[in-house]
């Protein structure tokens, strides 16, 4: 990587910032979490180099939201994923996700209904082409 990182890579280092902060922040890590966390930067194109710069030293991470609201929509989304990964929805990250929402620009009272709905899907739908529509669905109500 150069000197100068792109908005682009400030941007997914943040959103894997956030995802972290709520993975970290009930103070238990487990094995699902970290599975759904490598699934996310996959996505995202993530370096494990990258993941570790981020887990060492979170605080370097500049907060860059994406000014495409719809990322934001599908970073809240992962937020929610990722409280749910470990069985427990903790207060704490509860909490955080409500606040990255309202810095997003959505309504934070959302955020529970929001975790309801995914709660349901992973409940109703085991092929993940079917749970990955569902999603997109929430994401798009999200925007509304």
């Amino acid at each position: 990587m150069g000197l100068i990182e792109s908005r682009s890579q400030m941007e997914k280092k943040s959103a894997i910032k956030n995802i972290v902060t709520t993975m970290v922040i009930d103070g238990v890590v487990d094995e699902n979490e970290k599975a759904l966390l490598w699934k996310i930067c996959d996505r995202l194109n993530v370096s494990r180099l990258e993941l570790n710069r981020v887990f060492t030293n979170p605080g370097s991470i500049k907060d860059t939201q994406s000014v495409n609201r719809k990322e934001r929509a599908h970073l809240v989304l992962d937020l929610i994923l990722m409280m749910l990964a470990d069985g427990r929805i903790d207060k704490r990250e509860m909490d955080y996700c409500k606040v990255v929402a309202a810095k997003f620009d959505f309504e934070s009272n959302r955020v529970p209904v929001l975790v309801d709905r995914v709660l349901d899907a992973l409940k109703r739908f085991k092929n993940q082409n079917e749970m990955d529509e569902y999603l997109e669905e929430i994401a798009e109500q999200l925007l509304i």
